[in-house]
């Protein structure tokens, strides 16, 4: 039976690497896989990503949240349209990018959750992985990365070790996976991998 499955994490933590390397493991077992992203995935939602990403408007960090519930919305409607086709669902983040990145802008995490309510409508995904790196390691892989950094890769290093300090928080009172990212991409994948019991 398919399943669900979010990879989240700091920007440079190699989430969409092993985004990619998962849904080739899936595909060579014989398996279909849907794969999301946020912000993007849907239709809907690619054509708010550039908005969120790179708006050079002075905007309410709020705004943030409310933009990242509109996609998410859409990408959820897609992920259950799938599973029900026996499709497995993988995401590089979901919504625990809004938990942690609006809270980390000052929205208090009860109204991130309450907007978020309404888009999830009851849904949440089966495996919950979070990829931890150091800030350190995190920030030279943005750098490395070359190309146009968004505003959030742009912030220096005290938002990037808000943002680490937000994510480890929510896994261990949600109880996600958190899989240590400085290991190798093959070490990282095969314990991907064991949490899905395939």
């Amino acid at each position: 039976m398919a399943r669900s499955i979010f990879i989240e994490g700091t920007d440079g933590s190699g989430k969409s690497t092993q985004l990619g390397l998962l849904k080739e493991y899936l595909e060579n077992k014989g398996e279909k896989a849907l794969a999301l992203r946020e912000p993007g995935g849907s239709n809907y939602y690619e054509s708010l990503r550039d908005l969120y990403l790179h708006s050079p408007h002075e905007h309410p960090a709020v705004s943030d949240a409310l933009i990242s519930a509109a996609g998410r919305a859409a990408n959820i409607e897609l992920a259950k349209r799938a599973l029900e086709d026996n499709i497995w669902v993988i995401s590089d983040r979901a919504y625990p990018s809004s938990f942690v990145y609006q809270a980390v802008q000052g929205v208090p995490l009860i109204d991130i959750k309450d907007i978020n309510r309404h888009a999830l409508q009851g849904f949440d995904y089966d495996v919950k992985i979070l990829l931890d790196v150091s800030v350190d390691v995190a920030m030279d892989r943005v750098e490395q990365a070359g190309g146009k950094k968004d505003r959030w890769e742009s912030k220096g290093k005290e938002f990037f070790i808000a943002i680490r300090e937000k994510y480890l928080a929510l896994a261990k009172t949600e109880n996600y996976t958190v899989i240590d990212g400085s290991l190798s991409v093959e070490a990282i994948h095969q314990q991907i991998i064991e949490c899905l019991s395939i």
